[in-house]
């Protein structure tokens, strides 16, 4: 049955009880869902006056449509359609922190600007890098990143990248920025670190520093070499190293080619130049080379060799020997006998030194120029068997000598230095009149001993504690033997 609603605001008058309008009722300013409303039920058959409260009063459809496009001020409610502002929405401002994560909900402003603004500079990791022309940034290709690029904030930029690779590598960069004149090297753990040029060192089998000339007129790198170093470690013991090095250029021989011009051989102790070939010692046909062997037997001696003309050789220092006659000496504390002739057919001047007591001799000997002074003298004492009774096997003849030096105004009362001796030991062949030679001394240190100088010698013999032949020796002089320099001047 269809009901009519009569709505008291529609009908103008109406008679409520004996000739009562209903404006001349009294108004509810504040009417509640169960005040009530008089209505008419079936208003098109049979129409009954009843009543009903208003908070069940039906909405019209477009009433409806026309509340369901506003938004309620409380509660969830989902809104679909795109929305349009034409001012600012204000939401409720809410500290970025770890409640954001996962929320949906929409951050004010100042929110976000302040979280910006405590980023600074940016951090944390870089998943991808994009593709920026200018300013301050970092670019990449897009098909993975084979370069990066670090703009200056300009026009201009920086581009590493690399080569193909089969596998991932870290490289990372030392903590500091080094200093002046200071190069980065790999330490081969993925770390690098910051040296000196000067410790700058090539690692590899053969190790290789090479020198290209811009100006060649080939294409290629290899047309612009020019020199080349180059060493190799021949023993690899820990701690017991040997290596060789050598220095290579092009041409010589044949232009075009590379030849060794120097090679040092470290465990032969020789030094190669000339033309071999490269990384070799050995010879090249219509060329030379030399070896200097700065290993021999003898110290301060260098041998050159070349296959033409064998060896040659050079020594820095030489051996030289001065025989002083004994007659040249002045006598001593305790001297020797007089200067007197030994003969036997042949005549010698010598001085017969006591087999009982010390005799001593004073010699004088002009320090040559060209002097090593740094290796001291050492002596010899040269003399004849003057008596029927030669030594016996086993005894010893044996002389002290010391010497001190002096020079333009030095006075002559200085003290000499250490004595070192010299001797001989007799064997059972030993007759009268034969000559005898002490064998020569440890290095003697001469007190100032001084280039030009003049030294003061004290010849001894030792009767009464290293010699043993009791008889009279007969000194014909002293051999002094020292080190000259070649490079002296004349």
């Amino acid at each position: 049955m269809k009901k009519f609603i009569v709505l008291f605001l529609l009908i103008p008058v109406v008679v409520w009880a004996a000739d009562t309008k209903i404006t001349g009722l009294a108004e509810d300013a504040a009417p509640q869902t169960t005040d009530l409303i008089v209505t008419v039920d079936d208003p098109g058959g049979s129409p009954v006056n009843k009543k009903a409260e208003i908070g069940n009063l039906p909405i019209s459809t477009a009433t409806q449509t026309a509340l369901d496009a506003k938004v309620n001020d409380t509660g969830n409610e989902s809104i679909g359609g795109v929305k349009t502002f034409t001012s600012d929405p204000i939401v409720p401002a809410e500290v970025y922190g770890a409640g954001w994560n996962g929320s949906n909900e929409v951050p004010t402003k100042n929110d976000v600007y302040d979280k910006v603004e405590t980023l600074g500079a940016g951090s944390g990791d870089v998943s991808g890098v994009g593709d920026c022309t200018s300013g301050d940034c970092l670019d990449g290709t897009s098909d993975g990143g084979t370069y990066i690029r670090l703009y200056d904030g300009s026009t201009y930029y920086m581009q590493l990248g690399v080569e193909t690779s089969n596998s991932n590598h870290t490289l990372s960069l030392p903590p500091s920025p080094g200093t002046t004149g200071q190069l980065m090297k790999s330490d081969g753990d993925n770390t690098t670190s910051w040296t000196s040029s000067l410790n700058l060192a090539f690692r590899d089998t053969n190790p290789t520093a090479l020198g290209r000339d811009s100006d060649a007129a080939g294409a290629d790198d290899a047309d612009e070499d020019t020199w080349e170093v180059v060493g190799n470690m021949t023993t690899t013991t820990e701690d017991g190293e040997v290596s060789d090095m050598w220095l290579n250029s092009w041409g010589g021989a044949t232009p075009g080619t590379k030849y060794t011009n120097y090679y040092f051989d470290s465990s032969d102790e020789a030094l190669y130049l000339g033309i071999t070939s490269a990384g070799t010692t050995t010879d090249v046909a219509g060329s030379e080379k030399i070896k200097i062997d700065v290993n021999t037997a003898n110290d301060g001696e260098v041998l050159i060799n070349s296959p033409d003309s064998g060896y040659i050789t050079i020594n820095h220092t030489s051996i030289e020997t001065d025989f002083i006659p004994i007659a040249y000496a002045n006598d001593g504390a305790t001297p020797a006998a007089d200067a007197a002739l030994v003969t036997s057919t042949n005549k010698a001047l010598c001085r017969a030194f006591d087999g009982a007591a010390n005799e001593d001799m004073k010699i004088l000997w002009r320090v040559p120029d060209d002097i090593d002074t740094t290796a001291g003298i050492k002596f010899a004492v040269t003399g004849y068997i003057g008596s029927a009774t030669a030594p016996a096997n086993t005894e010893v003849i044996a002389f002290s000598l010391a010497g001190v030096s002096f020079g333009n105004s030095d006075i002559m009362s200085g003290a000499v230095g250490t004595a070192q001796t010299s001797s001989l030991t007799a064997d059972a062949t030993y007759v009268q009149y034969d000559k005898l030679e002490t064998a020569f001394s440890s290095a003697i240190t001469v007190t100032n001993l001084t280039a030009g100088e003049t030294a003061h010698l004290d010849l001894i013999r030792l009767a009464t504690s290293t010699d043993t032949y009791a008889q009279d020796f007969h000194v014909a002089g002293v051999v002094i033997k020292y080190k000259r320099l070649n490079d002296a001047s004349f």
